[in-house]
């Protein structure tokens, strides 16, 4: 059983282990979260994770705008066929950029530039496993792949993106094999 980390467990343990701390609290002259964080009973969240976290649930147009400011304000411009900013031509990760198009599968476009799947292959996904009455398992091990691979689950339901190139060439053969095309 999990433990319940919200402010009466903080204050609790603030005032068992930093009594000093606890006072200041109540006395109102540092918040709760501070004090936490202060004492390193909570860690302070990372700017990076927020970034990263708002990126995933940008819409096109949004990752289009952001990396558009990112020229201006810094001078750091996205190179095709990366997925990371670079300011320099020495560097050049190796992932694929969120400014071209879709990656292509064996025949068509079925996920965005950075893995996760177009919103109609996720509607067409979910269609046939509906009207079929199966799991994302049954569906991957159809495709050749270890039912227990959450890799489909995932990219659907929590909008991940599919790291496996072969994969996606398989979604894309499975799902011509049930009726849904993606030119």
């Amino acid at each position: 059983m999990s433990i319940k980390r919200d402010k009466t467990y903080y204050k609790r343990r603030l005032k068992a282990e930093h009594p000093a701390l606890a006072r200041d609290v109540a006395a109102g002259k540092l918040t709760l979260w501070d004090a936490a964080h202060q004492t390193g009973l909570k860690p302070r969240p990372k700017a990076i994770n927020g970034l990263k976290q708002h990126w995933h649930k940008a819409t096109s147009a949004e990752r289009d705008e952001f990396l558009k400011w990112l020229a201006s304000e810094y001078a750091i411009t996205c190179v095709a066929g990366t997925t990371a900013p670079v300011s320099s031509p020495a560097l050049l990760p190796s992932r694929p950029t969120a400014v071209t198009t879709g990656l292509k599968g064996a025949t068509g476009f079925i996920v965005h530039p950075d893995g996760r799947l177009l919103a109609d292959v996720k509607t067409a996904i979910e269609t046939v496993l509906a009207s079929r009455k199966i799991k994302a398992g049954v569906m991957m091990k159809e495709m050749g792949f270890s039912p227990y691979d959450p890799s489909i689950a995932y990219a659907i339901y929590r909008d991940t993106a599919i790291q496996n190139p072969d994969l996606i060439r398989e979604l894309e053969e499975w799902l011509k094999a049930h009726g849904h095309g993606f030119p």
